[in-house]
């Protein structure tokens, strides 16, 4: 019986590290994406901008 909850434990805590690590690496690739467009997006506002100067 004791054995039984044991593995029962072990697999609840992989399940919910698995669950962190996939919350984790969706929110970096967010920010990361989201990183990229802003700086894609003031790279060309001053490409516009030193085009007038």
């Amino acid at each position: 019986m004791a054995s039984s909850s044991l593995l029962t434990k072990i697999r609840e805590d992989f399940i919910f590290g698995l669950y962190l690590l996939n919350y984790w690496l969706k929110h970096a690739t967010n920010y990361t994406q989201n990183r990229s467009h802003r700086d894609q997006s003031v790279f060309s506002i001053n490409e516009i901008f030193l085009e007038f100067v």
